[in-house]
Parts: structure tokens; C-alpha cells; sequence
């Protein structure tokens, strides 16, 4: 969505941590512009400029970049607006021009097809795999959680939240991780949404098993392993 300011402080945090990899979990481009009040976008609600918002994404990513092994990035509902534009209107440019994996640059996945919804998946290690996710409901982090064979991390709700699933004596966790986006966007008409600034940090170990630290941004500032980050 559009990027709030407390994005530089987590690539500062990202270039001091330098973690194998940095998966960015959808809506990088908001493309409000084509917001049609379904969630998706089917119809254009103001002027935009598609290139400036390709370019601002792909400036955030080059910052990004030199600090990590591995740059992944999934498409959002939010960025799914543009295409679903092009399926809607112009079928032709559907499946070329206006993909995320075209336009993104410095990126060593682009995983597109979010209209596929929870078929689109990535793992990063045997027990947790990651999504944009579609649900929004009262219990959205199970029914994420319904969707893998192990846990699942989130951000589709832009809100922190963890939902457990005991299953065979072991607990199965749904990670819904919050975001980095404005909170008052230019769409929402002044009204506040229920969402949150943070991010996640997860260690995977060598026999697959891992752990997840959920992070909080509030008031500009967040802790991480005994140390402030401002």
C-alpha cells in the first residue's frame, strides 16, 4: 500500500541483520487508483500513474536488496488490482504488460496469481509456509490455518495475530504478521482501520523446525532481542 515511514526503519533494521532472505508477503503497490470497492479493483476510481508506482516499488526493493541472500515477493489482493483491471477490461494485457513479475526488478521470486488465492503458497521450510491469504472473517487465522498441512504466516488482514490449532499433539500456528502501509489511506475516507505496523523475523533451524518473532512498530520504534530500534 502506500509506504508508511516507518519502512526505512525496518531496511535499516534489514541491513543490520542481513537475514538469508526477505519475503515481502503482497499489496507492495496499492494502486488505490483502481480501488473499486470490492477489495480488488474492477474499475478505475481516480487518475494514477502505474510506472511512478512501479518505480517507487522497485527503488524500495534496490534498498532492500544488497542486505539479504533472497528477495521474494507475492502478489497482494492490493496489487492484484492493476491485472484484475487488464482481465476485466482489456483480457489482452492480462497475462503480460501489467505482471508484478515483469515490472519488479531486483527480486529473485515474484510469485503472481493471487486471484488463485490460497493455491498461492510458498514454503520456507517443511513446516511453515507463507501466503498473501484471501479470509477476513471473525476467525481468518484458522481458516489460513486450514489451508497447509503445517503453519502459516499472513498479512492479508494487515493486522498482528496468532491462532493455534492443536493437531496430533502438536500445535499448528496461523502468524497473521500486520504491515508497513499508511494507516489512513487516501481510500479510507477518515476512517480508522483495525490495522498494525509490524513485521516478523523467523529462524529456521537444521531439522526444519522454527520459530517465529512477531514484531510491533509503535510510536516510530520497536525491540528485537534486547535492543531498540528507532
Amino acid at each position: 500500500g502506500e509506504p508508511h515511514p516507518h519502512v526505512d526503519l525496518l531496511i535499516g533494521f534489514i541491513a543490520k541483520l542481513k537475514p538469508d532472505e526477505v519475503d515481502i508477503h503482497g499489496d507492495l503497490i496499492d494502486f488505490a487508483y483502481l480501488y473499486g470497492g470490492g477489495g480488488n479493483g474492477t474499475k478505475t476510481k481516480s487518475k494514477g500513474n502505474i510506472a511512478a508506482d512501479f518505480d517507487l516499488a522497485n527503488s524500495l526493493l534496490a534498498k532492500i536488496r544488497p542486505h539479504t541472500k533472497k528477495l521474494v515477493v507475492m502478489e497482494g489482493n492490493h496489487d492484484f488490482r492493476l491485472r484484475n483491471v487488464a482481465i476485466e477490461q482489456h483480457p489482452e494485457i492480462a497475462d503480460g504488460l501489467v505482471n508484478l513479475d515483469r515490472n519488479l526488478k531486483h527480486c529473485d521470486l515474484v510469485l503472481t496469481g493471487w486471484d488463485d488465492f490460497y493455491r498461492n503458497k510458498y514454503k520456507i521450510c517443511e513446516h511453515l509456509t507463507l501466503m498473501h491469504g484471501a479470509s477476513h472473517g471473525a476467525k481468518h487465522g484458522l481458516e489460513h490455518l486450514k489451508q497447509v498441512t503445517g503453519s502459516v504466516m499472513y498479512g492479508h488482514t494487515h493486522s498482528i495475530a496468532i491462532a493455534t490449532e492443536v493437531r496430533a499433539g502438536h500445535p499448528h500456528c496461523a502468524f497473521n504478521i500486520g504491515c508497513l502501509c499508511e494507516l489512513n489511506p487516501s481510500y479510507m475516507k477518515g476512517r480508522i482501520p483495525n490495522w498494525t505496523l509490524g513485521f516478523a523475523v523467523v529462524r529456521v533451524l537444521p531439522d526444519q523446525t522454527f520459530h517465529v518473532h512477531q514484531v510491533y512498530i509503535i510510536d516510530g520504534k520497536f525491540w528485537f532481542e534486547g535492543w531498540l530500534y528507532e
